[in-house]
């Protein structure tokens, strides 16, 4: 399997530098997300085992082992309630080796946990195959690394004789009473929270439910692991390193993705398609291509499939119906969040981002730590077959108001791109009273411009200044 690097450092000069680890409005059923990760790759290090070799793997920084491997090494699993659990049986059956191939390199993560041996551990998925962490084999043998060679023996404490370790919970397996000891180790979403859980006395033979000692989940977390600490006072070693389960950077690059992943699901572009009555140079008849803008029943401009404008005859188009108003209303954060993740910038202290979807106009400030949301304008923006221009423009002027050659008067008007701007709804020629457009604020109705209330257009007009950013997606 060949080493690749460069995905690596890409996600993490993204993590840092465009968007917080901050949970957002999503729950821990974020963790069921197949999310690529980075490409897995064969490490140097190999596992020495009953004098036989074993590959090992990297990703992040870290040392992983797959299933595959550990059904090679004579490890057997069972599966309960949709879980796997993997234990060492009283005869060692070892099965043939196979390699992973180098196109199944794409990492994901395991929504399920699984147990290996006494030990929750988290898994990734690469095609077919599973891997965990290598210190999980703690769990079943001894482990130590010498040089670039995990020597792995025999351990002798024999603790799944005294315990299991199970989702649903643990299981004394003596014929006395059991003095246990757990942590608990969550992560989320920015950091990893160890819960230290108070000492538990199992009786002979009987079982700790979890709903006894385990928390509920609060958003956006996630169990990582649940470790046995302590065995009738006995401290193990392994409480400082856990096992490999406390993996920052692969947290924080999951939690990165998934909420990239949410951010643009959520802030779905608003795209006007018309589909071509007939065929015009390389568009066929009946392709469908994005519509750009109109100019005043003359042409459309439309979008070909390297997203470069053309312009095709009036008639030429039939435009899709408008499919509504998205009623979803994000939260500031997350509004926030997509500005940062789409690297926004204006020349001013504001930026202006009109939400085709939602019908709303965001008015954000700039501050030290980023873009902050002041103002959420309800708006009505162009019809179907009148698309506002979507892109990143700028404010180039501003006008008191305009069309009284046309019978009303807009106040207010802020041109952002040729004669498309904000403006309050429709008045009367003098402005005395409204006569269209207040009670269609919330839905497409203009000729492309973005009309608002009188009172949200005075508010952007006196406030943003010429050369602050308008992006309309």
């Amino acid at each position: 399997m060949s080493r690749k690097v460069g995905l690596f450092f890409i996600i993490w000069a993204l993590i840092w530098g465009v968007l917080e680890a901050k949970p957002l409005n999503q729950d821990s059923a974020i963790w069921k997300e197949k999310i690529a990760l980075d490409v897995l790759e064969e490490s140097e290090k190999v596992i020495l085992y009953q004098g036989k070799s074993y590959p090992t793997y990297q990703f992040y920084g870290q040392t992983y082992i797959s299933l595959n491997t550990l059904e090679a090494m004579g490890v057997a699993n069972k599966k309960e309630e949709g879980l796997t659990y993997w234990y060492l049986p009283s005869e060692s059956i070892a099965l043939p080796l196979t390699l992973i191939p180098a196109e199944q390199a794409i990492a994901y993560f395991n929504p399920l946990p699984l147990y290996v041996g006494n030990i929750r551990s988290y898994s990734l998925q690469c095609g077919a195959y599973t891997f965990i962490p290598i210190e999980t084999l703690k769990a079943l043998w001894q482990v130590s690394l010498q040089g670039d060679l995990y020597v792995v023996t025999w351990r002798y404490d024999n603790l799944e004789a005294l315990y299991t370790l199970k989702e649903n919970g643990i299981t004394n397996l003596m014929d006395y009473p059991l003095r246990i000891d757990l942590i608990e180790i969550y992560w989320n979403g920015q950091q990893f929270l160890y819960k230290q859980l108070p000492t538990f006395v199992i009786a002979p033979h009987s079982t700790l439910e979890k709903e006894t000692f385990s928390k509920p989940l609060l958003e956006g977390e996630r169990l990582v692991t649940r470790i046995v600490i302590k065995l009738n006072g006995l401290t193990f070693q392994e409480e400082k390193e856990f096992y490999g389960q406390t993996s920052e950077r692969l947290f924080k690059a999951y939690t990165y993705l998934s909420e990239v992943k949410h951010l643009k699901e959520l802030f779905k572009p608003y795209i006007v398609k018309g589909t071509l009555k007939y065929s015009i140079g390389m568009l066929k008849e009946g392709e469908k291509v994005p519509v750009w803008r109109t100019e005043k029943r003359n042409y459309y401009v439309v979008l070909d499939e390297k997203g470069e404008k053309r312009i095709l005859p009036w008639n030429s188009l039939v435009i899709e119906p408008d499919s509504g108003t998205l009623s979803s209303k994000p939260t500031p954060q997350e509004i926030q969040a997509y500005v940062k993740l789409n690297k926004l910038q204006s020349g001013t202290p504001y930026l202006l981002w009109t939400d085709l979807r939602r019908q709303r106009t965001y008015v954000l400030k700039k501050k030290e730590e980023g873009w902050e949301l002041i103002k959420n304008f309800i708006c009505s923006s162009g019809k179907n077959s009148y698309p506002t221009p979507r892109g990143i423009f700028k404010v180039e002027y501003s006008i008191p108001y305009i069309g009284m050659d046309k019978g009303y008067r807009c106040k207010n008007a802020m041109v952002f791109f040729r004669d498309y701007m904000y403006h309050s709804v429709l008045f009367d020629r003098e402005g005395r009273y409204i006569i269209r457009g207040l009670y269609e604020l919330g839905h497409r109705a203009s000729h492309g411009c973005i009309r608002l209330s009188e009172e949200d257009s005075a508010w952007i007009y006196h406030n943003v200044p010429l050369g602050t950013t308008v992006w309309i997606d």
